[in-house]
């Protein structure tokens, strides 16, 4: 016993097939972390190594280089569309990652991607003043909510939601104080749903 807890039993050897298994997977992984670095230090900003980074995401989703590769394309891609055209751009990439995110919901690199997109978005929508109901932060509240509906707690969720709030702040003054009322209305109900939810 440890701090009342019951030590955990020894685990069992990994058989032949797991660890022959193991290796597969690693092999894979080496394999596909090479050719990223291949095709980043081939300066290589063609859309079409999105698709490639995309399902190279969902196996290694931690990899910073990954997203590094991804955003150097995304901003290349960035000069050649018209402001909405990269908005919109801005959008299925974020629809994109969240299919991501289901299976990685406490990923930080992959929630510092989705603010650095949204910031992206913020800038073009404070160019064009934008109204905050057409704005993808508002947008991205409701995405957002999926994640809560799974896990209340997740802190990764409510720092996202602090961070959103506080780019409403600097970008939408003028609307700020109706997005804190329904902001707090929202935070309250998840703290009666569960009181001991420490990161509402």
């Amino acid at each position: 016993m440890f701090h009342g807890n019951k030590k955990k039993e020894d685990k069992k050897p990994l058989t032949e097939e797991e660890i022959q298994k193991i290796e597969v997977t690693l092999h894979k992984i080496k394999t596909i972390q090479k050719e990223i670095l291949d095709r980043r230090d081939m300066n290589d900003l063609d859309e079409k190594n999105l698709d490639f980074l995309f399902k190279a995401s969902s196996i290694m989703p931690d990899f910073y280089t990954l997203w590094n590769y991804r955003k150097s394309i995304i901003l290349e891609l960035g000069k050649n569309k018209t402001e909405q055209e990269f908005k919109n751009f801005i959008k299925n990439e974020i629809n994109q990652i969240s299919q991501i995110q289901k299976g990685n919901p406490k990923s930080y690199v992959i929630w510092h991607h989705r603010v650095w997109l949204l910031k992206l978005s913020s800038l073009i929508e404070k160019q064009n003043k934008t109204p905050l109901n057409e704005s993808l932060l508002i947008s991205e509240i409701k995405n957002v909510n999926f994640f809560l509906d799974k896990d209340d707690r997740n802190f990764h969720v409510w720092n996202h939601r602090l961070t959103i709030f506080n780019m409403i702040r600097e970008n939408f003054e003028e609307n700020f104080a109706e997005f804190i009322k329904k902001e707090l209305e929202f935070t309250l109900v998840m703290i009666k749903k569960n009181c001991s939810n420490f990161s509402a």
